[in-house]
């Protein structure tokens, strides 16, 4: 004891007990306590101490509260009612809390909250260890950070690093992203953050989860590992792979190691494997004329025009250029407009080295690829070949045009050809320098040849047996050469050809040439690369 205003002893209290009242102070080892009144047993060691209660520990602990029992042997102190336990820049105020200065740990079981200068956290109860600054906060755990909220089952912040662990199911909830884990940390200080069992990030209608992402808020770049999955509700494709990176702004992921892209449809599904696949959100931006627009000399018509609009930025550029006579006139021609959030956003997928694609009833092999979803193209570049249904369908450059996510009509420009199989040796095929096909039913109908046109098909006997598959006898082949033709098909097969521009040809018998001397340039049959099924595009051939 240190001292009081008033002390008593001995009566009905025990002669083992003091009373004191006002001024009260007593220090055990490195701490000292304040109070209005206290009952202190010399015998027992213990302290019940009301009203004011102020315990410093060491240079920067404090404890405040209105009830105390402190026990000198065990060193523990209880104390209720109004309690806060300042440390350094971090409090703790709860209504009950048990302090053991054995392990310098306090405990409170009946709800806490911290407050530090970054963050906010309650909890039903927990525990903190003032010598590594650790706070253990368990049962509805809620962080509040300027940026985000947590909630967790259990979690372990350190008041000194601004890094919180936790333990058990966790979500981390702000204006543009939404995190849910089982077991992670998060540096709260330089928002940088790891995340692992049953790992997700939500964005919009992305979505994408691992075994371990890692986050860095400040940087809006996020990092995947093993088991990786990005799903765009919006688009209905889903990437897998084993690694991934994801930038907020501009949106874009990249996928590698397994990487596969995934379109749903009603009526099939498309697989896409390359070694990189990235998937990019575009947003438009708009170009207006100024001189049909509004007048530089009054710079209220320009923000009028902006706040109708609902326009961000602009920029005007000043334009030089010559006129008849040879004298130069600077002119203010053209004004950038960024489009707001509103307007709409379109995404990108590139599929870099070994790509392959396999549908019911498409499939492909090439370099590279390209698909864009505002136009529902797929561009392939590097020799691509695509199989559709018996077609073999080969060109420097391809273009395939999807609608509904069935194809539509393709295009294929440089070295085109269109490769059939009619036996073991013969090959039906159209070549061009620039090829236009059209789909109906997920068949080949209509086929446009524009340049150098050449085509070379057997023709049959009808078969009169309609039960069998097999094909009539052979008449011969039909070979036809000009500057543009139309090939219309039916049953796979074609049924009429129109010629523009004089064509060549002529209906020779089988035995006129050899089959491989009627195969036309850049002829390439290449049926062991195709894609057999789903798992098929993993191996390149």
């Amino acid at each position: 004891m240190l001292g009081a205003d008033v002390l008593k002893g001995g009566g009905t209290l025990g002669i083992d007990v003091k009373r004191l009242i006002g001024n009260v102070s007593f220090k055990h080892e490195n701490a000292i306590m304040y109070c209005d009144s206290a009952h202190f047993n010399s015998n027992l060691n213990i302290v019940d101490a009301y009203s004011k209660i102020h315990i410093v520990q060491g240079d920067s602990l404090h404890l405040y509260g209105d009830l105390l029992k402190y026990n000198g042997n065990t060193k523990m102190a209880n104390v209720r009612l109004n309690v806060r336990l300042i440390h350094s820049d971090a409090s703790l105020t709860t209504d009950s809390l048990d302090f053991d200065r054995n392990i310098n740990r306090a405990h409170y079981f009946n709800y806490g909250k911290i407050v530090d200068v970054n963050n906010n956290l309650t909890s039903t109860f927990g525990y903190y260890y003032s010598d590594t600054k650790d706070y253990f906060a368990i049962n509805k755990v809620v962080l509040i950070n300027k940026k985000y909220k947590m909630y967790s089952d259990t979690l372990k912040y350190n008041t000194n690093t601004d890094i919180s662990y936790f333990f058990g199911p966790t979500e981390i909830i702000s204006d543009s992203n939404y995190i849910y884990c089982e077991n992670g940390w998060y540096d709260t200080y330089n928002d940088v953050s790891q995340f692992n069992k049953n790992a997700y990030f939500l964005k919009g209608a992305q979505k994408l989860s691992g075994d371990s992402l890692y986050y860095n808020r400040k940087k809006g770049l996020g990092k995947a590992f093993i088991n990786v999955e990005i799903i765009d509700t919006t688009q209905k494709v889903t990437i897998l792979g084993q690694k991934a990176t994801y930038f907020e702004n501009p949106e874009v992921a990249t996928v590698t190691d397994s990487a596969v892209f995934i379109q749903i449809s009603d009526n099939d599904t498309l697989f896409l494997h390359a070694d990189t696949l990235r998937i990019r959100t575009y947003t438009d931006t708009i170009f207006y004329n100024i001189t049909d627009t509004f007048s530089f000399d009054n710079p209220k018509t320009i923000d009028n025009f902006i706040k109708t609009n609902k326009l961000t930025t602009y920029t005007i550029d000043t334009i030089a250029f010559k006129t008849d006579t040879n004298s130069i006139i600077e002119t203010k021609k053209l004004i950038l407009l960024q489009p707001s959030d509103s307007l709409q956003k379109h995404k990108k997928v590139f599929a870099f080295k070994k790509a392959r694609i396999y549908k019911s009833n498409l499939q492909c092999k090439t370099d590279s690829i390209m698909y864009l979803f505002k136009d529902s193209v797929i561009q392939f570049f590097g020799t691509p070949v695509l199989w559709s249904d018996e077609n073999q369908i080969s060109a420097d450059y391809i273009e395939l045009f999807m609608k509904n996510n069935e194809a539509n009509h393709f295009y294929m420009k440089a070295k085109a050809i269109i490769v059939s199989q009619d036996d073991t040796i013969r090959f039906n095929q159209i070549s061009g320098k620039e090829i236009y096909g059209y789909f109906k039913e997920n068949e080949i109908y209509m086929v446009k040849v524009f340049g150098n046109a050449e085509s070379v098909y057997y023709t049959r006997e009808d078969n009169k047996d309609t039960t069998s598959t097999a094909k009539g006898d052979l008449i011969g082949p039909n070979v036809a050469n000009g500057s543009n033709m139309t090939i219309y098909l039916r049953d796979r097969k074609p049924f009429k050809i129109i010629y523009f521009k004089s064509p060549d040809g002529a209906l020779n018998p089988d035995n006129y040439k050899a089959p491989k001397e009627l195969y036309l340039k850049n002829f390439s049959w290449q049926i062991e690369k195709r894609p057999v099924d789903k798992f098929d595009i993993f191996i390149w051939k």
